[in-house]
């Protein structure tokens, strides 16, 4: 395969001397060839090494080291070396800068940061605010772990006295500019520029990126504050309620699928101390497209009063009012999804944030708090019913290995109520009492709703098996698109008679019926032991042929 640069023929055998762009060379765009104008025009040799770095993978490096060719053994030294001006040709955006006109859309689609890859990240963000040709190229952004790196630190000192050289005094020049106009600093306070933290940065920077369409972000405990999440917060909220009409210049305006998640620098400490700090008023919520919201490890909360929106005159304004003053088109939030892992929720605060969705067709909470109440968890997903398709809700793997009568607990709650009126619900995983409830029992066949196919029960207690037998008597009638039933039992004993004679009653009726057996319950509350079969209404005794 051949192509041509500068009027110059290469072939596959090339060498280091034949290759312009190895001694950091800028090609006049007019005279590259227009032969070329796809990845597949490129040597293979050159196409692997551009692939490599694309993925931001040490990977690529620890291969590139154990070739036998000592060119390119020498060329992998760049990645580790910053400060080698040859560095920028084994960065993304600057290996597409001699590629002009050649393949750079195909390589701009995606980013991904990985562990200690910062120079990628600067040339990338450099690049990106330089080029916007280019940066509307980028679709899906991944970012893992800005602090390790350490590229910014302080900014404002960096800009001051600059040390070792991640990013050069230009740099820092040219994003503090790009954050200003971010932040529209005409109506933010100049001085909160100077505390903007590396993550709360890369992130405004990152919406620069007009046709990003999935936004990962990774950060660690001991960077992002709540003085960061305020002012990423503030920014975004400036934006979408003094510049309303004007929806090309949001931020993160084609943005589709949002993943946040926090990782605590003290492996040891609380996660009930911690979180990614989300409050029911964040901006995130009320982006015009995105529709799909992912938290990993987050704490929801009440709105907090010095949160506020600042506007040219210096007034502040409360964000659960002024959200109400939005266009039509960005009153409510577009979520058609939204996940929660690991995370503490307050309820009135879901509330809120449920009750500005328009149109919501999945949740899933993972809990990390010792106790969830369900009741209240029930109110705020009624705001949904009419939409509703999906909900699962589970505690997390961590507070069952912390409280491992997790069981006794909850069995001092309420339901989360009947779910009759869910037209849309089709598919449920929840804990049993979150159906049938404790204080206030209620029947299975009269809380599910009616077009429910697979029902997962992870059973916390015998409740839900009560009913087992009474809903596969009125299924057919009642439930025609039921086809599973998946419960969780500790009772290993009564599993093994659901699985014998449960089975095949449920497969005539035409369903499913799948029946796990968790762990001994004997190191749980002793009560979940005590004669289960006793305790059986006499409807599944029969079914069962006790």
């Amino acid at each position: 395969m051949d192509y041509e640069i500068q009027g110059t023929v290469y072939g596959n055998s090339m060498n280091s001397t034949d290759i312009p762009f190895l001694e950091n060379k800028m090609i006049d765009p007019t005279s590259v060839s227009m032969k070329l104008r796809t990845l597949d025009d490129l040597p293979a040799e050159l196409l692997l090494e551009i692939l490599s770095y694309i993925s931001s993978s040490r990977s690529a490096y620890n291969d590139n080291m154990l070739r036998p060719d000592p060119m390119i053994r020498e060329r992998g030294k760049y990645v580790g070396n910053p400060a080698n001006p040859n560095a920028e040709l084994w960065s993304l955006c600057l290996t597409n800068r001699y590629l002009n006109y050649v393949s750079e859309p195909v390589l701009y689609q995606e980013f991904h940061h990985a562990l200690w890859e910062s120079p990628a990240l600067i040339y990338f963000l450099r690049t990106i605010i330089r080029r916007p040709h280019l940066a509307g190229h980028v679709k899906r952004v991944s970012l893992d772990y800005l602090n390790l790196f350490k590229a910014f630190d302080t900014l404002w000192d960096r800009l001051a006295a600059p040390t070792t050289l991640l990013v050069d005094k230009d740099d820092i020049q040219l994003f503090l500019q790009t954050a200003r106009q971010s932040l529209l600093m005409s109506r933010v306070n100049e001085t909160r520029i100077s505390k903007l933290e590396d993550s709360a940065l890369v992130l405004l920077l990152f919406s620069q990126a007009s046709n990003l369409r999935e936004l990962h972000y990774n950060v660690s405990g001991n960077l992002l504050t709540q003085a960061s999440t305020d002012l990423i917060n503030t920014a975004l909220w400036n934006m979408l309620v003094f510049d309303s009409k004007e929806l090309e210049v949001f931020p993160f305006s084609s943005l589709k699928k949002v993943s946040l998640s926090y990782v605590n620098a003290d492996e040891g400490s609380s996660h009930e101390t911690g979180g990614f700090p989300l409050n029911r008023a964040s901006a995130w919520l009320f982006l015009p497209s995105v529709e799909s919201l992912e938290l990993f490890r987050c704490t929801l909360g009440r709105f907090r009063p010095r949160s506020m929106l600042i506007n040219s005159s210096g007034r502040t304004y409360d964000r659960l009012h002024v959200h109400r003053r939005l266009p039509s088109a960005l009153s409510a939030a577009s979520l058609t999804s939204i996940t929660f892992r690991d995370s503490i929720v307050d309820p009135d605060a879901l509330y809120d944030m449920l009750s500005n969705c328009k149109s919501l067709k999945s949740f899933d909470l993972e809990w990390s708090s010792r106790h969830v109440d369900y009741d209240r968890v029930g109110r705020a997903l009624r705001t949904q019913k009419h939409s509703l398709e999906t909900l699962r809700l589970n505690a997390s793997k961590a507070i069952h290995d912390y409280c491992p009568a997790i069981e006794e607990i909850e069995y001092r709650v309420d339901s989360l109520g009947s779910l009759h009126d869910f037209k849309k619900l089709s598919f449920i995983d929840v804990p049993g009492l979150a159906i049938t409830g404790w204080r206030i029992p209620l029947r299975l066949d009269e809380t599910l709703p009616p077009n429910i196919q697979t029902l997962k029960i992870q059973s916390l207690g015998l409740s839900p098996l009560y009913q087992i037998g009474e809903l596969g008597c009125v299924a057919p009638e009642r439930f025609r698109s039921l086809r599973l039933i998946e419960v969780g039992v500790w009772e290993l004993q009564l599993a093994d008679y659901l699985m014998v004679n449960g089975v095949e009653f449920f497969a005539k009726q035409g369903v499913n019926l799948v029946i796990t057996k968790l762990t001994d319950p004997s190191k749980y509350a002793s009560g979940f032991n005590a004669g289960p079969l006793a305790r059986l209404p006499p409807s599944l005794l029969k079914l069962m042929g006790i």
